[in-house]
């Protein structure tokens, strides 16, 4: 599913300040208001929200939402990513989206790797926003032989007070037989 565009979204921010979601995103340069985190760190359902705009400049989208549901082994050797888009100019950074995952086995070599992390925001000092807010990973599994890694970090923006927070990441221990109910 794809990431909510910019301005929109429940983690979605104002003027200039990047979107939050497992993760708050960073402070504009222009005030604005920050979005608040939202869903659930162990069934991550939503994608990420879209940054504040400000005057002309387009803000990032947020991540998408990359969902599962695997009656075996769900093995992942590449990469999934769910990340927050870059504005142009002055806008806020989209936050990171999600990556939910529910197996048996969760496997995969030291290539796999799962990504949703917060938009950046580097533009110059004389017209910045907020980086995005990290998003939300989670994986149901009874059996876990995955040796890859997994980044939810916040974004990076043009000094510390504008980067974003770090979002979350989950492993849930399900015995086999669970049953999961989504709706």
């Amino acid at each position: 599913q794809s990431g909510t565009t910019w301005g929109y979204g429940p983690g979605k921010s104002y003027d200039s300040c990047g979107a939050s979601y497992g993760g708050l995103g960073g402070t504009g340069n222009f005030g604005g208001t920050v979005g608040s985190t939202y869903g659930s760190d162990k069934i991550p359902l939503e994608p990420g929200s879209g940054g504040g705009s400000h005057s002309a400049s387009v803000s990032g989208s947020g991540g998408g939402l990359v969902r599962l549901l695997v009656s075996q082994k769900a093995r992942i050797d590449g990469t999934l990513t769910a990340n927050g888009q870059n504005p142009n100019g002055a806008g806020g950074a989209g936050s990171g989206g999600a990556i939910y995952i529910v197996c048996h086995e969760f496997a995969g070599d030291a290539g796999g790797f799962l990504s949703a992390k917060g938009g950046d925001n580097r533009a110059d000092a004389s017209a910045y926003g907020g980086a995005g807010g990290g998003g939300r990973i989670a994986v149901l599994r009874a059996k876990h032989t995955f040796l890859g890694s997994n980044t939810v970090a916040g974004g990076v923006g043009f000094n510390a007070a504008r980067n974003g927070t770090a979002g979350s990441v989950t492993w849930v221990d399900a015995p086999r037989g669970t049953v999961v109910v989504i709706h």
